[in-house]
């Protein structure tokens, strides 16, 4: 993907996203502990999915009632492959 087609995706992005500072604390992913930073706020945001290509959270498949799905498992589902 080249800088500008980046910068676009980042500004679309920019648009729609919301900032999330978790109050939950968890510690499901043992292996990485870092991913459950991403737990926590896909948890406080009330997400319906969470579309990683992260092999940890991967693995989990779901947490909380959260799919977790892969980049081109959710491109699939959208239809764009």
């Amino acid at each position: 993907m080249g800088d500008h087609r980046v910068q676009k995706a980042v500004r679309l992005v920019a648009r729609v996203a919301q900032v999330i500072v978790p109050s939950t604390v968890l510690n499901v992913v043992v292996a990485d502990p870092d991913d459950n930073r991403i737990l926590e706020c896909a948890i406080d945001a009330q997400v319906d999915v969470v579309v990683s290509n992260d092999k940890h959270l991967l693995a989990l498949k779901a947490h909380g009632g959260i799919a977790i799905v892969s980049g081109a498992a959710f491109r699939r589902v959208l239809g764009l492959t």
